[in-house]
């Protein structure tokens, strides 16, 4: 890979990247942190990394930078206690919410692995050879994952609709 086609691999994929980690771990400065830090591996294996495989070096750095901090943090556990306080419900009993809402808020609730396969196949546009190629796992586990996604989003729609 040359310095041109590097650049090129941080205009095309920077935005997908941040949004992807943002999603996942929704702190916009920790998804900054791992965004550049996933630029700089990609800068210093700039000669290991082939321009066709950029792409899914950088997910798939994102991603394991991503687990490394939320090991280091605990962050798991706190995401989950927040992200209870701040339901549309807590928030306000009798307030319909847009569809936009709802849907954020379904996929807050989701296991990071069916978050994070979601939100690569159906915001990011991945395959599903590539996100099982990001994230490590076989494309039937990918599958699996996302189908279990859109059911637990479903239900949690559903249950607030009703509301």
């Amino acid at each position: 890979m040359t310095e041109k086609d590097y650049n090129l691999c941080v205009k095309n994929y920077s935005d997908g990247v941040l949004r992807f980690v943002n999603r996942s771990i929704l702190s916009t400065e920790d998804a900054k942190d791992i965004l550049q830090d996933s630029l700089i591996k990609l800068w210093a294996n700039i000669q290991n990394v082939s321009v066709e495989k950029s792409k899914s070096f950088l997910f798939t750095t994102a991603h394991n930078l991503m687990i490394n901090k939320l090991k280091a943090k605990k962050v798991r556990q706190d995401f989950q206690t927040s992200q209870q306080k701040e339901t549309p419900i807590a928030q306000a009993n009798n307030t319909k919410y847009e569809q936009k809402d709802l849907i954020l808020y379904a996929v807050n609730q989701l296991p990071l692995n069916q978050k994070e396969c979601l939100l690569l196949k159906d915001w990011e546009g991945f395959s599903i050879e590539e996100i099982a190629a990001c994230l490590k796992i076989t494309s039937s586990n990918v599958k699996v994952n996302i189908f279990r996604a859109r059911i637990k989003i479903r239900e949690l729609i559903d249950k607030e609709t009703r509301r």
